[in-house]
């Protein structure tokens, strides 16, 4: 069996890795804040409102965030989740076995594991998040996680 190859086609397979095509997802980013102030690090999800779509999660790095469009989501409407945590320098002994470490949560379940934040997707477009933060809009806000000393 003889491969032969064929130019046009080669051109149009290099044209469109090229042009970045894909398969209709766009490309997201934004910046996350807390009160005004850039989230150092944490994590960004967007879970489709219309289940039939993908959806996608990132890392919050300085108050940024990017998925790239191989990654990224469908236009449309979609629920936000953002989570973000920082270490309190406590472990819990009280259990046996290693040490666990204690974090607290610096986002309220209001935008994370209840959220009912929206974002509107379209081609282009970023999505800033500046979450307005009270005290009281914390359940708790400690979280433990077991680490070794």
């Amino acid at each position: 069996m003889t491969f032969h190859f064929n130019p046009r086609l080669g051109l149009l397979i290099f044209l469109l890795l090229l042009s970045g095509c894909s398969d209709g997802r766009v490309a997201i980013r934004g910046k996350v804040s807390i009160n005004g102030t850039p989230v150092k690090e944490g994590s960004i999800n967007f879970r489709p409102i219309d289940v039939t779509s993908p959806g996608s999660a990132v890392a919050i790095i300085d108050g940024k965030y990017s998925i790239p469009a191989g990654n990224g989501v469908f236009p449309g409407e979609y629920l936000v989740q953002i989570f973000a945590s920082e270490d309190t320098g406590k472990f819990d002994t009280s259990v046996p076995g290693p040490p666990v470490r204690i974090y607290r949560d610096l986002i309220p379940p209001k935008f994370n594991a209840k959220s009912e934040l929206k974002a509107k997707i379209a081609r282009g477009k970023s999505c800033d998040f500046d979450l307005v933060v009270d005290e009281k809009d914390f359940e708790g806000g400690l979280r433990k996680f077991s680490e070794s000393r």
